[in-house]
């Protein structure tokens, strides 16, 4: 349209003007302005940004051998362990490198994870996060709302877990499944992709078929389902194979990850912080008696302070020093 309004591309002729602008920003509460522009700032710079770099050339993870050990995990920071990383080369990260704009970070952390799927040690923690969430709810297991996620994402992955009904892609247990695992639902995070990850038909386990085996190992308990949540043991070698081969790609997984886990520990801010210079620090605003000496005495000093207050002769003094014959010579 061209009166003006919003409704008309950026840029366009008819896009809302400066006072237009102004006048909107001005009814705005402080933080829909400040989300407005980070929207912009995302759409215009980061997001370009973001999608022209090559993963696993510019960017990823460092692979699980690539993982300091629990020895060295400590001295490590969780940034390089747990988000993207600069590459030197196509499968070569860079040694100590980290990506220092927050927001251009985010992005290619998401990319990354969508490429290349969790690794073990983030299924790892991810059950633990799993199992410390469900260990705070109240209720039989199996209604608990972790539980219920866990079975959620299990059936969408195509699989299914022992004792629970099928939850179907709304989430609703019944004695059949409301939907197939494999429709192409949309991931919150990535829309438009479908849930069931590359070659997951593989891993769905028949419950209906009385010669089926499960494509997962292929024990009996594969075929029966896959543990419950409360029995999953994340040191467990074993079970960490079979859910890292059925979730390790599943948007729903790595997004729980990501906003529960990997941005709250490695994306820490303060919204408020002090700060102060050196006008503040000698003003009586912070203390009542301020003292204060320089080997260089000057004029530069802040304003409660009032001028400096020189030394009678030690100029002379110094210039007495540095002309005796007794301290320098020449020739």
């Amino acid at each position: 349209r061209g009166d003006g309004s919003l409704g008309d591309p950026p840029n366009g002729p008819g896009s809302v003007g400066l006072s237009r602008w102004e006048e909107l920003i001005g009814t705005m509460p402080d933080e829909h302005a400040q989300l407005l522009n980070l929207t912009h700032t995302w759409l215009r710079s980061v997001l370009p940004h973001v999608v022209s770099k090559v993963a696993r050339v510019h960017y990823g993870l460092l692979e699980d051998s690539s993982l300091p050990h629990e020895s060295a995990a400590a001295a490590a920071p969780h940034a390089r362990q747990l988000l993207a990383v600069p590459f030197v080369g196509k499968d070569v990260p860079s040694h100590a490198a980290e990506f220092s704009h927050p927001d251009a970070l985010i992005g290619l952390t998401i990319l990354a994870y969508r490429h290349e799927g969790l690794r073990r040690q983030d299924m790892r923690g991810l059950f633990n996060l799993l199992l410390e969430s469900m260990g705070q709810e109240v209720g039989p297991f199996r209604d608990r709302p972790t539980c219920r996620m866990y079975a959620h994402w299990v059936e969408l992955a195509g699989g299914h877990v022992r004792g629970a009904g099928r939850l179907g892609l709304g989430g609703q247990a019944g004695n059949s499944p409301a939907a197939s695992p494999n429709a192409s639902a949309a991931s919150p995070l990535w829309p438009d992709v479908p849930l069931v990850p590359a070659g997951a038909e593989g891993l769905r386990v028949d419950l209906g078929a009385a010669d089926s085996t499960a494509a997962v190992g292929g024990s009996a308990h594969e075929q029966e389902g896959l543990w419950p949540l409360q029995l999953i043991n994340p040191n467990d070698s074993e079970q960490m194979d079979v859910l890292h081969a059925l979730l390790g790609q599943l948007p729903h997984a790595i997004q729980h990850y990501l906003e529960q886990l990997v941005f709250p520990l490695t994306m820490q801010h303060q919204s408020r912080k002090l700060s102060a210079n050196g006008q503040d620090l000698g003003s009586s605003a912070l203390f009542g008696c301020r003292l204060g000496f320089s080997g260089t005495p000057s004029d530069l000093l802040p304003r409660d302070f009032g001028g400096c207050q020189y030394e009678r002769g030690d100029d002379a003094q110094m210039l007495r020093c540095l002309t005796s014959e007794e301290v320098v010579s020449f020739e």
